[in-house]
């Protein structure tokens, strides 16, 4: 069966470098998926691998993004609460024009499981091609998170947005530092670098680099065989990579009190 207009597979690579004061990096394979939120109910409805049922393999849980509490009952609530809690989100931000088409690229739960270090939601004006934000939505291991809103109108360049590191990721980074997010999201796929500078120059780089798949029961499948357990993986190689770096002794940062009004008036 043929693709929705907007929502598709992502497949690829994500890359990670440390520059300073030890040259760390690694790349693995993954994949996630971009849901167009108007296209939710049809694809629940149309896949079989895919949906907001507790038994469906791949899931999607509004609780997992944006900070919403309250189990959405059915796709179409799925869809209205994460659209409510973005343009909440928007709106704080000074972005108050009208909404169009928003896009959820993330990590669905697989088997009921779901770690996503960062997931996005792609805010268009109501033309539905016009870009209007980018919400980055970063999770810890703490089980705390934060959204960098970052409109299109206080883009530095196409897609590329300079923003103050206001949240605790990494316990071997402080809050020092500044994020360069370089961000491209289009039918092919999707780009995205999100680097972080002290001083003017770059001391961690990153890289997800995903090619388009047309969204069904097949392609899905191809990529539950290829990596059954995606999700339990991101957060394992977090903590395998954690270790690697603790055994080249770098020094390990207790998690500050999350404060980012007072983070983003600290300088880089």
């Amino acid at each position: 069966m043929s693709d929705t207009p907007h929502s598709r597979l992502l497949v690829g690579r994500v890359a990670h470098s440390r520059l300073t004061p030890r040259a760390h990096a690694f790349a693995y394979g993954l994949f996630m998926l971009a849901v167009d939120l108007d296209e939710l109910p049809a694809l629940a409805a149309r896949l079989r691998l895919f949906g907001t049922r507790r038994w469906a393999p791949l899931r999607l849980d509004a609780r997992d993004h944006l900070g919403i509490t309250q189990r959405a009952d059915g796709p179409a609530a799925t869809a209205q609460a994460i659209r409510a809690a973005a343009v909440v989100l928007l709106e704080a931000h000074g972005v108050g024009e009208p909404v169009g088409r928003m896009t959820l690229v993330a990590h669905a739960r697989v088997l009921g499981y779901v770690f996503n270090p960062v997931s996005f939601v792609v805010c268009y004006q109501t033309d539905g091609t016009t870009p209007l934000a980018v919400i980055a939505d970063v999770h810890n291991t703490f089980g705390e998170r934060h959204a960098y809103v970052l409109p299109a109108a206080t883009a530095v360049g196409e897609g590329r947005w300079t923003e103050k590191k206001a949240f605790h990721v990494s316990p071997f980074f402080t809050l020092d530092g500044t994020y360069q997010f370089a961000l491209q999201f289009a039918a092919a796929g999707a780009d995205v670098r999100i680097d972080l500078h002290r001083d003017g120059r770059p001391v961690f780089v990153s890289h997800l680099a995903l090619a388009a798949r047309p969204l069904s029961d097949r392609s899905l499948a191809r990529v539950l065989l290829r990596w059954p357990l995606v999700t339990a993986h991101v957060i394992g190689a977090i903590h395998w990579q954690a270790l690697r770096l603790w055994r080249k002794g770098l020094t390990y940062h207790p998690k500050p009190r999350y404060d980012p009004v007072a983070a983003r008036l600290t300088r880089p």
